[in-house]
């Protein structure tokens, strides 16, 4: 009966270790290259990068030690920025700059006049 309770007990209140469990990030690249497009798990594409990652070694028993491990993670691909951005900031710096001139020139004409 003692037996029977104290398995009862265990199963009841252990937890479980996560400690192999994939994250998202890795699991959507199983299969992949390194390159490979994957998806993110909010939906958003991203690309297969190699990471090292640390965990545990148990292969020299207790304490374990730390192995570095490579791992392929899915991270989001960021977009190169937009070659149209360029000749507008160009044009709007280009016409601030002629109307800061203008006005300058405007007043220094005034303090001439008078």
């Amino acid at each position: 009966m003692s037996a029977r309770l104290t398995w009862l007990t265990v199963a009841l209140l252990s937890s479980v270790s996560f400690a192999d469990i994939v994250s998202e990030e890795v699991g959507a690249c199983q299969g992949l290259a390194a390159g490979g497009t994957c998806t993110l798990p909010d939906g958003s594409s991203g690309q297969c990068i190699a990471q090292m990652i640390s965990r545990p070694d148990y292969s020299k028993g207790i304490p374990p030690g730390v192995k570095q491990v490579e791992v392929l993670t899915c991270v989001t691909t960021v977009a190169a920025p937009s070659a149209r951005v360029f000749p507008r900031l160009a044009i709007l710096a280009a016409l601030a700059l002629s109307i800061f001139s203008l006005s300058a020139w405007m007043r220094r004409r005034q303090f001439r006049v008078a």
